[in-house]
C-alpha cells in the first residue's frame, strides 16, 4: 500500500470489520450466486464424481461436504446465522491487521490505533 493511501484504506477496512450491515438484498444476491454455482456444479459429471468421492472417502467430516454447500444448506442460511458467525469471528482477539508497502512502522501503528484502537 502506498503510505498516502494507508489512512483511507485502513478506515475502510475498519468500517467493514466493525460495522458490517448484512443487508437482506445483498444476502439474497449472494445466496442466488451460491445456488447458481451449485446448479452448475451438479450439471458437471466430473464435479459430481469429485463430490461423491469426497463423501465416500471422508464421510460426514468437513472434507466430505461440498465447499459451497448444497442447495438446501444455502437456502437454510438466515441473516441471524450470518450475524452470529460474524460476531464470533470478527473480534479484536481473532483478527490480525497487517499493513505492508511504502509505510514505516510508526505510521502504520498510528493508522492502526486511529481506526482500531478503541475496538473492544
Amino acid at each position: 500500500m502506498r503510505s498516502g493511501d494507508a489512512d483511507a484504506a485502513t478506515g475502510l477496512i475498519a468500517d467493514l470489520a466493525r460495522n458490517a450491515t448484512f443487508a437482506e438484498e445483498e444476502i439474497e444476491r449472494q445466496r442466488q450466486t451460491a445456488a447458481d454455482a451449485v446448479r452448475v456444479a451438479m450439471s458437471d459429471p466430473g464435479q459430481v464424481a469429485r463430490l461423491t468421492a469426497a463423501r465416500a472417502l471422508y464421510g460426514n467430516q468437513v472434507y466430505g461436504h461440498p465447499a459451497g454447500g448444497t442447495a438446501a444448506s444455502i437456502a437454510a442460511i438466515t441473516r441471524a446465522d450470518i450475524l452470529r458467525a460474524y460476531e464470533q469471528a470478527w473480534r479484536p482477539e481473532n483478527v490480525t491487521l497487517i499493513l505492508t508497502g511504502d509505510i514505516d512502522a510508526a505510521t502504520a501503528r498510528q493508522v492502526a490505533e486511529r481506526h482500531f484502537g478503541n475496538w473492544r
